[in-house]
């Protein structure tokens, strides 16, 4: 009998067939990260994140990972954890999500988010991407990552407690007449941070007579000169206001008092 050799499987063998309106491939569940370190050194934590893949889908080959709205991995399917190699540097709060891709390269949606920002930090980046109308449905196409909100969230509250009278607020000690201020001075911080973007990726280009000329920054300078220009007018009045509520005043006498202190000396009675 001749020896039968069996050919590789081809693409097409991999491939499975869905409904017209199934979302495919599903996201994974459960994602999770735990601090670990890395065996070389002990002195250094890591992030180490594990997900259950969706069932029931036979033609997955990838997971591909996602740091503050950036690809930073992939790993084979079968495999559920993944350990970041790249946490010590300057930058310390992360966001994760994970993905999945199918044989045929096809990437489907993120899966939930999860990171190490407290629960503050949270509700103030929350309530700063609503303010900028940057909330679409694919995390993935955001103007702003979760880090970038929350620098300039740091700045805009560092710049408030540097206006006189100085201050010594933290997201934690906030006064509530304040919080509108912080999501104002963070806009102006987001929106210039933008605008230098904007401004390195001016283009400019003539063929036939026709230019084109692209450079947005100046719609951001736009929105920065207005909102800069309300806000530091106003936030010298609230400050203002706000010191005065809170410091209780001393006084320093200026005239003689209308009446005479008596004292007792030894051996004699004083009128002074």
């Amino acid at each position: 009998m001749p020896d039968i050799t069996l050919l590789p499987p081809s693409i097409l063998d991999q491939i499975v067939l869905y409904g017209f309106s199934t979302v495919h491939p599903l996201p994974p569940t459960g994602l999770a990260a735990i601090y670990t370190t890395d065996p070389l050194d002990r002195n250094g934590n890591r992030i180490k994140l594990s997900w259950t893949p969706a069932p029931n889908q036979p033609d997955v080959a990838l997971f591909r990972i996602y740091r503050n709205g950036c690809a930073i991995g992939t790993v084979p399917v079968g495999t559920t954890e993944f350990i970041d190699p790249d946490t010590g540097g300057d930058v310390s709060f992360f966001t994760y999500y994970v993905s999945a891709i199918d044989v045929t390269l096809i990437e489907g949606p993120l899966s939930e988010s999860i990171c190490n920002f407290t629960q503050t930090a949270n509700r103030f980046i929350d309530e700063l991407r609503r303010s900028l109308k940057d909330s679409p449905p694919d995390p993935r196409v955001q103007r702003w990552t979760d880090d970038d909100l929350w620098l300039a969230l740091r700045m805009a509250i560092s710049r408030i407690n540097a206006i006189p009278m100085n201050t010594n607020f933290n997201f934690d000690t906030l006064p509530p007449d304040l919080f509108a201020y912080v999501i104002v001075a963070a806009r102006i911080a987001a929106l210039r941070s933008q605008a230098s973007l904007e401004a390195a990726k001016e283009f400019s280009m003539g063929v036939g007579g026709t230019s084109i000329n692209i450079n947005r920054s100046g719609v951001y300078n736009t929105l920065l000169s207005s909102e800069e220009q309300a806000f530091a007018t106003e936030i010298k009045s609230i400050k203002l206001n706000f010191t005065m509520r809170t410091v209780h005043g001393e006084g320093i006498l200026t005239s003689p008092l209308p009446f005479r202190i008596r004292t007792f000396a030894p051996r004699q009675f004083r009128v002074r």
